[in-house]
């Protein structure tokens, strides 16, 4: 049986998927930005802004206030 120490917390997971998700969102960024493709390249800037708004979300309910900016390019 397991216990509430065995179970992993959804918030956990989620902040591991977000994680994950960011660099793939980082390369469609540069990709576009090379590209020259604007449009393309602010839909996964608004995708990435989402993506850090959530985790900056899920930090706070553990009392961390985290402020995370994208590097410049």
């Amino acid at each position: 049986m397991k216990t509430s120490a065995d179970v992993v917390p959804e918030k956990l997971i989620r902040v591991k998927e977000l994680l994950e998700q960011l660099p793939k969102v980082n390369e469609m960024i540069a990709l576009h930005r090379n590209g020259g493709d604007d449009s393309m390249r602010r839909q996964y800037e608004s995708i990435r802004q989402r993506f850090v708004d959530e985790l900056q979300e899920i930090l706070r309910t553990y009392q961390l206030n985290v402020h995370i900016e994208p590097e410049a390019a």
